[in-house]
């Protein structure tokens, strides 16, 4: 598999880069390690960006902590108190600076979360659905979380909710289905 060469620092190319990398790959662990190769080198100027961007998803992550625990507790300092362990977690911070992609998944995942808890309507349930295909992409075992979650939501007596486990599913097959589609008929 050959690593895509660094097109340049433009936006742009570096989503074209990213696009054909992810693309091209026979596996998506392999397309990770093709976009870190391609475009990731130390000393570069993307390095510093996506560095600084690795920053902003740590941060967004301890915001939705924050979030979450807030919807889940009455107390005060609960969501504080999770909010600060989250981010002094050694392991977290590493992987912020050393650009591992676990950054910008579990920032997604967080806001698929925060998105599902926050918005109660058949849309926001179908966004999440496709986030958390996306995920999947990357990690297979993030697909489990869309059953869960879907079950979790058919078993509130609610008609809205099952309505919206219907819309989380079909959020999930719409990026799930072409993607294993294609995956399984350019390996076979």
């Amino acid at each position: 598999h050959d690593a895509l060469p660094i097109l340049s620092n433009r936006s742009e190319d570096i989503f074209f880069a990213t696009t054909v990398s992810i693309a091209a790959a026979d596996d998506p662990d392999t397309a990770i390690e093709s976009f870190s190769i391609s475009l990731v080198r130390p000393g570069s100027y993307s390095y510093g960006v996506f560095k600084i961007l690795n920053c902003c998803f740590w941060v967004i992550s301890l915001l939705c902590v924050f979030f979450i625990i807030k919807r889940f507790t009455t107390s005060k300092t609960f969501p504080y108190l999770a909010m600060f362990l989250c981010s002094s977690s050694i392991l977290f911070q590493r992987y912020c600076s050393v650009l591992q992609y676990e950054v910008p998944v579990a920032c997604l995942f967080l806001v698929s979360l925060v998105i599902l808890y926050r918005f109660h309507s058949l849309k926001s349930a179908a966004i999440v659905g496709t986030l958390l295909a996306m995920l999947a992409i990357f990690r297979f075992h993030f697909s489990m979380i869309a059953p869960i979650l879907c079950l979790l939501m058919a078993l509130n007596r609610s008609s809205l909710e099952r309505r919206r486990a219907i819309a989380l599913v079909c959020g999930f097959l719409i990026i799930a289905v072409p993607f294993n589609l294609m995956y399984s008929v350019k390996v076979g």
